[in-house]
């Protein structure tokens, strides 16, 4: 008891189970209140850990793959700041130069360094596909061949690059003696235009396809 006035005083009386009782119920609320926040603490560590270093690590997984399987175009989409993000950056970088190299090496293997139309291989792939076409089709073309006279006097009076500068211009000019109006669907998605390639030295061919009479290869000519 505690005074309240002399000779007057306050006794209480408290039931020491009920006491108990709240004590515990406290004690799990307060025991589930911390696990529910080290719980929600964890699943959120775990999806910022997914977000920044999960998600990109397979980004860079899936970007290795493409680049091995050959598919240099596609887009790497990793937008940290950190080491990963400078990874996958350098990923990026590789696959660019990787896609201009093998565009480079395909042009090269197909074209003619000097003048830059097809050459001798393309020429002939090009010639077969379009005989293949035409006769399916019941059409006509036309191949032309032309080499130039004395080109070796060229080379040997006024040197090979001013011969490289003469191959160069006739090449455009020859380009620019193709009919550029005459386009023919194909079912493979290409295009039957009039092609023009150097097989070598000073000699050159042309493919005229989906020609209506030989006058048109003679008007070419």
């Amino acid at each position: 008891g505690m005074p309240v006035q002399k000779q007057l005083y306050l006794f209480a009386a408290l039931p020491q189970a009920e006491l108990t009782s709240a004590s515990r119920r406290l004690g799990l609320i307060v025991a589930a209140i911390t696990f529910g926040a080290i719980l929600l603490t964890v699943v959120l560590l775990l999806a910022y850990l997914k977000y920044v270093l999960v998600r990109p690590v397979q980004a860079l997984a899936r970007s290795a793959r493409e680049i091995g399987a050959g598919n240099l175009v596609h887009k790497l989409t990793v937008h940290t700041r950190d080491e990963l993000g400078e990874l996958a950056s350098a990923f990026q970088d590789m696959s660019t130069n990787l896609a201009e190299s093998n565009e480079r090496i395909r042009f090269l293997a197909y074209h003619d360094t000097l003048t830059h139309l097809p050459n001798r291989l393309m020429f002939n792939e090009y010639l077969a596909r379009t005989f293949a076409f035409a006769k399916r089709s019941g059409q006509r073309l036309a191949l032309l061949f032309l080499d130039v006279d004395n080109f070796k006097r060229i080379n040997d009076t006024l040197g090979h690059p001013t011969g490289d500068r003469l191959l160069a211009q006739m090449a455009k000019r020859l380009s620019a003696c193709l009919r550029t109006e005459d386009c023919l669907s194909r079912s493979d998605g290409e295009t039957g235009e009039d092609t023009v390639a150097r097989l070598g030295g000073d000699e050159f061919t042309f493919i005229l396809p989906n020609i209506k009479h030989p006058q048109v290869a003679a008007a070419v000519a």
